[in-house]
């Protein structure tokens, strides 16, 4: 909606590279350019992306903390970007992974906005409040930039359904706060296995962690796969041909997917990353698990040897879904 507001053909929209693969289509949709600056350490580089806009320019987007690397921009660093944008140049603080940073100057998109800054804060419900299957998440904007977005926006575009959750999540702190300290506990987990098997990782402030496995992440992610055990390989940025991102499981679940990372190792000559059983299955036919995403369901993945489809074995949640099975594909 914010591509369709803001972006014309011929236009140019500024971003750190590698980040959230939806802003090239967002630029493509629109008949924009895409300018994809080099991360520095990982991390957006804000004074590259200064550089880089131009007077074609209306739109610039921070992602922090950033997809896939897990880094984030402080405060002082972002204002002084904002010092240097024009007043018509829109930036766009994609927000998505932020309830996970914590004893960090972090950015008050809030108090930016109120002082006048062209700034827009996106958040959603599908990270750290579990909610992914919903589909949710809402912007902070002044109100004459969300006005515009509304003009554009489909009726209806989130049922009433999401927004009871999304409200129901809102109200419980409690589970929010178990969720970030989950995430804590995993990355240090992560952390641990990796240093164990020599391998280079990225500090992350979210609930996944970036990791050179030192091997095509493609080949391991099949491999990988094959095994019930689910990353993402960064390939298709271009630029990280050996990364894998690995997102937090249970203690049990990511001790259970270590033993299959040793087990590449032996087979590959290096270490392939751990990973706990993901709650979005990236498959063929994952539409029904993201409806049993949407409950909060705690679930267990198995991908039987020679089978193409999937079976979704559900232990429990907290609206009393137990013992039901689905399969499909």
């Amino acid at each position: 909606m914010l591509a369709e507001t803001v972006l014309e053909p011929g236009d140019e929209l500024p971003y750190g590279w590698p980040s959230f693969s939806t802003y090239e289509f967002m630029a493509n949709l629109m008949r924009a350019r895409s300018v994809q600056v080099p991360l520095k350490d990982f991390t957006f580089d804000l004074d590259a992306i200064a550089e880089a806009v131009t007077p074609k320019t209306k739109m610039v987007i921070i992602c922090n903390p950033n997809n896939p690397t897990g880094t984030v921009v402080d405060a002082a660093s972002v204002e002084r970007f904002l010092d240097r944008m024009r007043d018509e140049v829109l930036v766009v603080l994609d927000e998505a992974y932020a309830e996970y940073v914590h004893d960090f100057d972090y950015p008050d998109s809030r108090k930016l906005i109120l002082e006048g800054r062209n700034v827009i804060s996106l958040r959603t419900f599908s990270k750290a409040y579990g909610l992914a299957g919903a589909r949710i998440g809402y912007s902070v904007a002044r109100p004459a930039l969300t006005e515009a977005v509304n003009k554009v926006r489909q009726p209806f575009n989130v049922s009433s359904i999401a927004q009871a959750g999304a409200l129901a999540a809102l109200a419980d702190q409690e589970h929010l706060r178990a969720s970030v300290q989950f995430a804590d506990r995993g990355r240090a987990q992560l952390y641990e296995a990796f240093a164990v098997m020599g391998l280079a990782y990225v500090p992350s402030w979210t609930n996944f962690v970036l990791v050179d496995i030192g091997i095509d992440a493609a080949c391991a992610f099949e491999e990988l796969l094959r095994r019930g055990v689910i990353v993402r390989p960064q390939t298709a940025c271009g630029l990280l041909p050996t990364h894998l991102r690995v997102t937090v499981g249970t203690a049990r679940r990511t001790g259970r997917s270590s033993g299959h990372s040793r087990t590449c190792s032996r087979r590959r000559g290096r270490g392939s990353a751990l990973h706990g059983a993901r709650r979005t299955l990236y498959a063929p036919n994952h539409g029904l698990l993201r409806a049993y995403q949407a409950l909060d369901v705690r679930s267990e993945y198995r991908l039987p040897q020679g089978e193409a489809g999937v079976e979704v074995v559900v232990v429990g949640s907290e609206f009393g879904l137990q013992g039901e099975a689905l399969k499909h594909g």
